[in-house]
This record gives structure tokens, sequence and C-alpha cells, in this order.
């Protein structure tokens, strides 16, 4: 399942849940994270250099490049 297919299977049930206030706010802020998890990963190799990627246990694009070769994400 891709994250565009995951955010919208969370906005069709945040949607048919509007009366559940606490699941909607669940739902808006996992659709944030999904969102923002891709720039953030670009950041964090950006920033580091590459130097933390032996260490990080996420799935990341940035796995295996030089440094030079990220930045343009």
């Amino acid at each position: 399942m891709t994250d565009e297919q995951i955010i919208h299977n969370l906005e069709v049930n945040r949607d048919a849940n509007l009366n559940r206030p606490k699941f909607v706010e669940a739902c808006n802020r996992a659709i944030t994270a999904i969102r923002e998890n891709g720039p953030l990963k670009s950041r964090c190799f950006v920033l580091s250099g590459g130097a933390l990627c032996g260490f990080c246990q996420m799935e990341c694009n940035a796995i295996g490049k030089k440094p030079q070769e990220g930045q343009d994400e």
C-alpha cells in the first residue's frame, strides 16, 4: 500500500466518523505524519551528510547515496 493510498483510506474513514472527535484528530495527525515523513528523512540525510545512515533504522531513499546525491531530493 502506498502512502497516498493510506492517506486516502484515513481521509475516507475520518470523514465517515466526524461525530468522533478523537478519531478525527488521530486521523489528521496520522495524515500529517505520513506527508512529513519523506521531507524529514531527506533533511536528516542532508544535515548529517549521510553520517547517521549507518545507525538509522528507518526505511529511506537516501541509504547508499553519496551526500551530494541526497541533497537534490
